[in-house]
């Protein structure tokens, strides 16, 4: 298996750099006193100490420095990155056919020029954009250059001083001027001074304002000669190798940066890891009751089976219909409606029987459903419709202890419109309304009923979700290790309100089952530590015994007073126990990825994990068990991209354990990640991301536009899956 990454070579013996206290000029480069080469520390230590940023331009031409000193990079590791990522960028920003900056983790983008035969939109330049992480010993013996392809980026011809209304940050968010780019925020005041040189990098926004029509996804000649349109490995390798072979091996390349070997470095066997075959399992059951395992995906297995859980079955399922009066929800409306109480699309089998390719609601719960006898809720408009369904509600017999209600929003606005006012405020005040009454609600997009028969695919997660919705499992993962603690935290932040938000997922049980939900501002480290603390209480309570173990599913790397806040909880209740964290990253890991060559389409199967430092992992989840199989799955896709997922970043942080048990907890929290990735029940296709993090985040998504940006009703919507 090869990954994209360099091996660079840091050379022997040292170099003559100088360095200063204070920054003497505009290319200095500041670094923290921890990164300062040895050299200079072990001689100056005294004066050094006293300073918390030291400066160079890594030369010893000025004269006007405080020392000289020559630097061993392959000794002073964190300053040899900094002086590779300069010697990098050095070359690059003397080329003129490149545009080049630095992001806010000190990556270098790289805009590369496409062919003029590929200029084909009128007054827009198209690019390929690549990243470059430099980085340590993480797949190798030496300092290593990721060589990552980001996607095709195009800027606009004419300057910011000739679009008028559009020289705005709603539409603009970088700007290129002297192929350098520019943040339109944070670098506002020197674009402003260079207006007439600054060239706008295309947005959505920009693009939709501007009326251009271009497919932003790029296409490879290889995924298409190989039949494999939509494979993100495919064409992740060729952009990514394209660069390697023009540029990054070239002679002028290799005089400023050394290089062990032309090639991508191949992985050594020890770093590529297999999860047990048991990780793929799920269970359902069979019409007789009986546990099923699923070895495959689950959208294969839902038909002809039973769900794992069905909920409170002495409660009988009632749903009623939310909808706009208008022509098109009215017919989405009759349609829904019919297709609940009988099914859709009725034929005949082969052996005369019939059937219908959407099943009622009641045959696929497998349980008793009824309508509402209350008349169904029709709006007149979205302006009106919060008040008409408050209003409605406010007389609705609602009888919850005999009953378990699931309401169906037809909205008038696609969800992929996320972004729109209407959409947020409307869909989620309505979702608050039910809230207050007990009442679960499911959307469904009316613009659906133009897709004809493939309709029918919506069915299969539109059921999926009521259930669970409901109280009932779809499906479940097997698992032996009962008696862990899994807390999750996701967080969003929403465009319009500019405030991080915090959903949190506390006791999970090991079979993916939860139990607590909240939702609390992002910068509150104390209530998500007294939240911690309450489920990890509130466990032993009820099981009469601390966890065995603690792990804790963070979308981002904890900090020192999250860490500490949570320690102090767990030394106050007297327990001594193991705490795992996995810090598992929201978007595919697409910088850094491994690509099996020996399979055609170069993606690695279902359950690869690759060591990619002391304790971070890249997870493979998809849905390749089989490379048969799974071509036949592509074939069959209207989206294969949606087929060919990235790996998922993991990174795993132990305390309070003893040394030779930490390698089979990484396992554990990986075989975790694995599963629960399995268990989002708003779909049946397969998802990357743990549920851990993945229903903490959907949560933080909509709890901001309730009204008081709190849980109605926490008795109830604490414990229910009303988000997905």
């Amino acid at each position: 298996m090869k990954i994209n990454v360099l091996s660079l070579f840091s050379g022997i013996g040292g170099i003559n750099m100088g360095f200063s206290l204070v920054k003497r000029k505009p290319t200095d480069v500041p670094m923290r006193r921890s990164e300062v080469p040895l050299e200079l520390w072990d001689k100056h230590r005294d004066i050094l100490k006293n300073y918390q940023h030291i400066y160079t331009d890594f030369t010893c031409e000025n004269v006007d420095k405080d020392w000289i000193v020559a630097v061993d990079i392959s000794k002073s590791r964190r300053f040899g990155l900094h002086y590779l990522r300069h010697r990098v960028r050095q070359y690059f920003e003397s080329q003129e056919q490149f545009i080049v900056s630095t992001d806010k983790i000190q990556d270098i983008i790289l805009y590369v020029r496409q062919k003029q035969e590929n200029q084909n939109i009128p007054d827009v330049t198209k690019y390929c954009q690549y990243s470059l992480r430099i980085q340590d010993r993480r797949v190798s013996s030496d300092f290593e250059m990721v060589v990552s392809f980001s996607g095709l980026s195009y800027v606009y011809k004419k300057q910011l001083s000739a679009i008028g209304h559009l020289n705005d940050k709603k539409y603009i968010g970088r700007v290129v001027i002297d192929n350098n780019i520019y943040s339109y925020k944070d670098d506002n005041a020197y674009i402003c001074n260079r207006i007439s040189d600054a060239y706008p990098v295309i947005s959505n926004e920009l693009k939709r304002e501007l009326k251009l029509e271009y497919d932003s996804q790029p296409r490879t000649n290889k995924e298409l000669r190989f039949g494999m349109k939509g494979n993100k490995y495919i064409r992740q390798n060729s952009y990514e190798d394209l660069i390697r072979q023009r540029y990054l091996i070239s002679k002028e390349f290799k005089s400023f940066v050394k290089l062990y070997s032309d090639e991508f470095i191949t992985l050594d066997q020890s770093l590529i890891h297999k999860l047990p075959p048991s990780a793929n399992q799920l269970l359902i059951k069979d019409y007789y009751g009986n546990t099923k395992i699923v070895d495959d995906a689950i959208q294969y297995k839902m038909h002809g089976n039973v769900p794992y859980d069905k909920g409170d079955e002495k409660r009988k399922i009632r749903y009623f219909f939310i909808y706009q009066k208008d022509q098109q929800g009215i017919d989405a409306y009759n349609f829904l409606t019919n297709t609940f109480q009988n099914g859709a699309f009725p034929q005949v089998s082969q052996k005369g029987f019939p059937f219908t390719e959407i099943d009622s609601l009641a045959k696929a719960m497998k349980q008793m459903v009824e309508p509402d006898p209350c008349e169904d809720i029709a709006f007149s408009s979205l302006d009106n419709a919060i008040n008409e369904v408050r209003t409605n509600l406010e007389t609705r017999n609602i009888d919850t202890l005999n009953y378990r209600y699931i309401a169906i929003y037809i909205s008038p606005i696609s969800k992929d419109s996320w972004d729109d006012p209407n959409f947020q405020y409307t869909y989620a005040r309505i979702r608050e309304q039910l809230l207050m009454k007990s009442i679960s609600m499911q959307g469904f997009y009316q613009g659906h009923l133009s897709e004809g028969h493939q309709i029918k695919y919506h069915f299969t997660n539109l059921y999926a979700a009521i259930l669970a919705k409901v109280g009932g499992a779809p499906w479940v993962i097997p698992t032996n290790n009962l008696n862990d603690l899994i807390i999750g935290i996701g967080a969003f932040c929403p465009n319009r309100i500019q405030k991080r938000y915090l959903g949190t997922a506390f006791r999970f049980d090991s079979n993916g089952r939860f139990h607590e939900f909240d939702c609390i501002p992002g910068d509150d480290h104390r209530q998500l530590a007294s939240k911690m603390r309450d489920a990890l209480i509130t466990f032993i309570k009820e099981r009469g015994m601390a966890p065995k173990r603690v792990f804790i599913h963070f979308y981002k790397k904890m900090n020192n007073v999250e860490w500490k806040d949570f320690m102090q909880v767990v030394s106050k209740l007297g327990i001594d126990i193991p705490i795992i964290t996995a810090t598992i990253y929201k978007s595919e890991e697409s910088t850094m990825v491994g690509f099996d060559e020996n399979e055609k389409d170069m993606m690695p199967f279902s359950g690869t994990y690759i060591k990619t430092g002391d304790s971070t992992f890249l997870l493979y989840n998809n849905v390749k068990y089989d490379s048969e199989k799974f071509q036949q799955k592509v074939q069959k896709s209207k989206d294969p991209s949606r087929l060919f997922l990235f790996p998922l970043k993991v990174e795993v942080n132990c305390r309070n354990y003893k040394e030779e048990e930490k390698s089979l907890l990484v396992d554990s929290v990986l075989v975790q990640c694995y599963q629960l990735s399995r268990m989002c029940w708003s779909t049946v296709d397969q998802q990357n991301l743990p549920i851990t993090v993945k229903y903490p985040s959907m949560l933080a998504k909509q709890v901001p536009f309730f009204e008081n940006d709190i849980i109605p009703n926490p008795e109830f919507a604490c414990s229910n899956l009303w988000f997905i």
